[in-house]
């Protein structure tokens, strides 16, 4: 699985360069901050970068406020597929809830069983984490999509 970041400078898609793009069917995990410090560049990329995809790929996110439910927005736009896993908090108790989303990541990432519905493993991971140190939700579903190699 690739794992990978948008090209510098972040305004030219064309610049990125994605060396086994994704043939329909494809499933891409788009993962990023829900406070990103320039959302609307993010919007840019991931516009004119999903209007390169074929029909037929899949756009799943874990449907957080942020880049999570844009990426399905512009994806939906395109005529994209789009899937949406949210956590579930149920089996947790209070003071543990915190792992839902990380469990959650797993699923995005790898597939598996979540909310009755069984899911495929993605074949990519493309991330916009909004910090370098590695922390949050972001970092883990990219930590988790290199693992998988």
């Amino acid at each position: 699985m690739s794992a990978f970041y948008p090209p510098d400078p972040w305004d030219n898609p064309e610049a990125f360069h994605d060396p086994q793009p994704a043939p329909p069917g494809d499933i891409i995990v788009v993962s990023g901050s829900r406070h990103h410090s320039d959302i609307g560049m993010v919007e840019r990329y991931l516009r004119r970068w999903l209007a390169t995809l074929p029909k037929g790929t899949v756009i799943r996110t874990g449907g957080a406020n942020g880049i999570d439910q844009l990426a399905a927005r512009l994806a939906e736009e395109l005529g994209l597929r789009t899937e949406t896993i949210s956590p579930d908090y149920a089996p947790y108790p209070r003071g543990r809830r915190w792992e839902a989303p990380l469990d959650r990541n797993t699923i995005l990432v790898n597939g598996g069983e979540l909310h009755g519905r069984c899911f495929p493993p993605a074949d990519k991971v493309l991330a916009f984490p909004d910090n370098l140190e590695g922390k949050g939700g972001t970092w883990d579903t990219i930590r988790k999509g290199r693992a998988t190699g």
